[in-house]
């Protein structure tokens, strides 16, 4: 690529002085010598200890599970990440009715031990191999799915982090606040 068509600046910006086009995406290249596109870079979270965590891989292996419809990593300038997990409710509801678990709302099933219990254990064995730092240290259950209409999501469908994270802020402050993780991850 030569540059922008009458964008000198944007040019600027992505083409540096050795003429390396800079797309913003981050990738691995793998044991056959293939690039894979894995996140990007404007998506990256920073820990607190200064940690950078690619958030699109950890997301896709949380939604491995058949519980698991949605998936957000949070932890930007945080001691640590949390993921927001909207629940397949369809399934979560059936497999509660079958345990003969109580609930009326959305609200009140996700607030249940044995919900909590089983999202824990689902997606932490999901997650198995990350390392340490980017491991999630508590899983925070969503009452609903993300809207379009609130902005959460695109047309195409991709989440919106800034947006979920804005919507969803007492779930967040209230799992950082707790002192210690809800369940024990390495």
């Amino acid at each position: 690529m030569q540059g922008y068509y009458k964008q000198p600046d944007a040019t600027r910006q992505a083409i540096d002085v050795e003429g390396w086009f800079h797309t913003g995406d981050i990738g691995d290249i793998d044991a056959e010598g293939f690039l894979r596109i894995t996140d990007r870079k404007k998506e990256l979270i920073v820990t607190a200890g200064g940690k950078n965590i690619a958030p699109q891989p950890i997301q896709n292996l949380a939604k491995q599970s058949r519980y698991v419809l949605e998936a957000v990593l949070i932890g930007d300038k945080r001691a640590f990440p949390i993921l927001l997990i909207v629940p397949a409710f369809d399934l979560l509801e059936r497999w509660a009715t079958s345990k003969q678990l109580k609930w009326q709302t959305r609200e009140q099933l996700i607030a249940l031990p044995e919900v909590q219990a089983l999202f824990d254990e689902e997606v932490m064995r999901k997650l198995e191999g990350l390392a340490r730092y980017e491991t999630p240290k508590k899983i925070v259950l969503l009452e609903r799915e993300f809207d379009l209409n609130q902005g959460e999501i695109t047309p195409k469908l991709s989440v919106r982090r800034r947006i979920v994270e804005e919507h969803f802020r007492d779930k967040i402050e209230g799992a950082y606040a707790e002192k210690e993780p809800a369940a024990t991850r390495s």
